[in-house]
């Protein structure tokens, strides 16, 4: 903001532990974020699973190869995301940079989405 952005249109977007990362800190701040993209985060415990109560699910897309190894912990976590997610992208896939290329244009316009003005 003291350079002149504007600090209310943020948005993060992250994979594999920043995936967990970006959740994490939406869930840490909550509001703050106008959304959250989270590719094959690894959502396995930790601090996020104590504050997924707090994250916001119309704010959050998340993006999974149902072959890579998080997928199983993935798919209960969005379970317990209030609402559930305003996105979830679920189909054939790996761990790996050749599945996320695949979604990133996905992911990123809902980013670019929730940047508009409102």
């Amino acid at each position: 903001a003291e350079r002149g952005f504007d600090a209310a249109r943020m948005a993060v977007h992250g994979w594999s532990v920043g995936g967990y990362g970006s959740l994490l800190l939406a869930a840490s701040n909550p509001g703050w974020l106008r959304a959250i993209a989270a590719l094959s985060p690894a959502v396995g415990g930790g601090l996020l699973a104590d504050r997924v109560r707090r994250l916001d699910g119309d704010r959050v897309g998340i993006w999974c190869g149902t072959d890579d190894s998080v997928f199983a912990s993935v798919e209960e976590f969005v379970a317990t995301i209030p609402g559930g997610p305003a996105v979830t992208g679920f189909g054939p896939g790996y761990h790996t940079r050749g599945y996320w290329n695949t979604v990133i244009p996905d992911a990123l316009a809902f980013v670019a989405a929730s940047l508009v003005d409102r």
